[in-house]
């Protein structure tokens, strides 16, 4: 028996009515988690389950549904693993940097898009290791020459590293010279 496709008809059901707010908070969390019981090796139900706790403001919950949704998604879905390991950095950012640096890098190697390498690049940012970001921003930017929106951010981030970059060694001269 084949779960998977009725369990994301139902998924995808559940989320049109997050949308719409036409479930209550209990209602949302109950569904969500019985597709976890009945589709338990099924990652997008975990992902799902995940999105919920996240639009209710509990994050660490979220990140360890995604993390779960990690675990039991095939290695031959390249493209789901990529986007779980960037959605998984985007909820890691504030509050562990090197673990977000980590799920970005992960979302890279499975798939190397403008989006994966603007938020690795993000995640370099956060961590101070401005070289690095701005090689991975230069590479989002010539990556993202199509997606006009995605350009527009990777410029800005690639300005703003700059500008960073050019404060420090100011900061640096002056503090040299003292």
């Amino acid at each position: 028996e084949h779960i998977e496709p009725l369990v994301a008809v139902a998924l995808h059901d559940l989320l049109v009515k997050k949308t719409k707010q036409n479930l209550g908070t209990d209602s949302l969390v109950a569904q969500g988690k019985q597709f976890v019981d009945s589709a338990p090796k099924y990652w997008e139900t975990y992902r799902v389950l995940g999105d919920i706790y996240s639009s209710l403001g509990e994050t660490i919950k979220s990140i360890e549904l995604i993390e779960q949704a990690i675990l039991v998604c095939p290695l031959a879905e390249k493209f789901s693993l990529s986007r779980l390991h960037y959605f998984l950095s985007i909820k890691l950012l504030k509050l562990d940097e090197d673990r977000a640096a980590q799920a970005a890098e992960m979302a890279v190697q499975f798939n190397e898009c403008s989006e994966t390498l603007l938020q690795q690049g993000r995640c370099l940012t956060y961590l101070r290791k401005h070289n690095d970001a701005h090689l991975i921003l230069e590479k989002a930017l010539h990556s993202a020459e199509s997606q006009q929106a995605i350009f527009h951010i990777a410029v800005a981030m690639l300005r703003n590293l700059r500008r960073r970059s050019q404060e420090l060694e100011g900061c640096d001269r002056f503090e040299a010279a003292r």
